[in-house]
């Protein structure tokens, strides 16, 4: 005999006790006949009236009704059923019918990934993910700064050509689909079907009027292979095939790990390479830094002292001023000076040098950061006296009152540049080109009390 699947069988009711019932009933109809004859019940005692029996239902009215909804393919077929009796009192019918079915041909079900490859399934996993660990975990691993770690290093790296082919190979000798053996040709399936009926009083039959059937396991059983429909290159997992995957999928595994584990190591020595690379850099821009701070305190301290020594209260500049192909004595005197963040602060007097007694009083501001020229010097003219026969005297007598000097201090301590009226942008050609040396503090005038004109602000 064939084995079965592992479907659940429901037990027969038993009759026993509709049939005691039945019996009683007869024997009691029986007895209070027979009293009426003998004289013995009186006229007004009270009548019971006899029980209504039905005849069993028939199987075939039942095999024929699961028979139309029953529905498992190719796979099995019909055999018979085993219909309980029912409960012959009663004029409904409510049983739970065994449905016997007989597999037509050995039959398989069709796994994606046998179960006993997981553990291995996860260790592929685990190697995979360890050898797409983003860079910026490595560039964490030997020390290296937050501020260092770009976007694009926190993401996951691919894996390389050779470990993705190994990987693939992994992960389809895993994940490929087996046959597993479910059912030998003319094994029995047994099913159970919920089976309703009433009994017709008219036509004095039984009436299926319901019949519901385990369709998951009809599903189940639909979804068989019978063996002359299997796919080719799918086999079927016997013991043997079992242990050829599973040792073909350690070795696969043990491959992948050396070849990844070869691959990481090399990932965490570009990353401690990278590193200590990135600290020689710094090391060498915090020391170019130093180097550079300390070259401009350099610069700024030469630049202090040039000024300073150069707009000390009491110097003198002599020069000259050139227009076209005029030309003239000019002088710069230096009263006071004050050394700020990053400019000196002076103010004295310009005049013409044959004229020391006609002075204008000028203020300036020598900055301290050097271009090409020098250090420029901004020197506004205010009040005081001048020559008017002089052709300085335009700019002295300016009536906005605009005159200006635009100079640079050279490191040597020589000034030069420009004296102009803020009114003359348009009119360059009318600028005096001036140039001074420092004169000795002795060559101070004393200041004259007479003078041939005046301007007043």
């Amino acid at each position: 005999m064939g084995s079965s699947l592992n479907l659940p069988i429901m037990k027969r009711h038993s009759v026993f006790s509709t049939a005691f019932a039945t019996a009683s009933l007869l024997l009691l109809s029986s007895c209070q006949d027979g009293g009426k004859k003998d004289g013995n019940v009186p006229e007004n005692s009270p009548q019971v009236p006899a029980a209504s029996v039905y005849p069993a239902i028939g199987t075939d009215a039942v095999q024929n009704a699961v028979l139309e909804k029953l529905d498992v393919g190719a796979v099995a077929s019909f055999r018979d059923c085993t219909v309980p009796v029912g409960d012959a009192s009663s004029p409904a019918y409510e049983a739970d019918v065994v449905v016997n079915l007989v597999l037509a041909d050995d039959v398989f079900a069709e796994q994606p990934a046998p179960a006993f490859l997981n553990d291995d399934r996860k260790a592929i996993n685990v190697l995979a993910n360890r050898a797409m660990t983003p860079e910026s975990v490595y560039m964490l691993q030997v020390g290296a700064p937050e501020d260092l770690i770009t976007e694009e290093q926190r993401k996951n790296c691919p894996l390389p050509e050779n470990l993705a082919t190994l990987c693939d190979e992994l992960k389809q000798l895993a994940e490929s689909p087996v046959y597993v053996a479910a059912g030998k040709k003319g094994d029995t399936v047994s099913l159970v079907a919920h089976v309703s009926g009433v009994y017709d009083e008219v036509s004095k039959k039984w009436n299926v009027t319901d019949v519901t059937l385990p369709e998951e396991k009809l599903a189940a059983l639909r979804g068989l292979v019978p063996v002359t429909e299997r796919k080719e290159g799918v086999r079927e997992l016997t013991p043997e095939v079992q242990e050829e995957l599973r040792t073909t999928l350690q070795g696969k595994v043990a491959a992948f790990s050396a070849a990844a584990e070869e691959y990481i190591r090399g990932r965490e020595a570009r990353a401690r390479e990278t590193w200590v690379a990135e600290q020689a850099r710094r090391e060498e821009q915090s020391l170019a830094a130093a180097a550079a701070a300390a070259e401009l305190e350099a610069q700024r301290a030469a630049a202090r002292k040039t000024c300073e020594e150069a707009l000390t209260a009491g110097n003198v500049f002599n020069g000259e001023w050139r227009r076209g192909n005029r030309f003239g004595e000019l002088s710069i005197q230096v009263d006071g000076a004050k050394l700020m963040d990053d400019a000196v602060q002076f103010y004295g007097k310009l005049y013409d040098t044959k004229l020391p007694v006609a002075k204008m009083d000028i203020e300036g501001r020598c900055s301290l950061s050097k271009s090409d020229q020098g250090y420029p010097i901004d020197i506004t003219i205010y009040d005081g006296r001048y020559d008017p026969d002089q052709p300085t005297a335009e700019v002295f007598d300016s009536a906005t009152g605009d005159g200006s000097l635009i100079l640079h201090l050279t490191p040597e301590g020589k000034i030069s540049g420009i004296m102009t009226c803020t009114s003359w942008k348009d009119t360059p050609e009318k600028n005096f080109t001036i140039s001074f040396s420092r004169g000795s503090k002795e060559e101070n005038p004393k200041n004259g009390k007479s003078s041939r004109n005046s301007r007043r602000r």
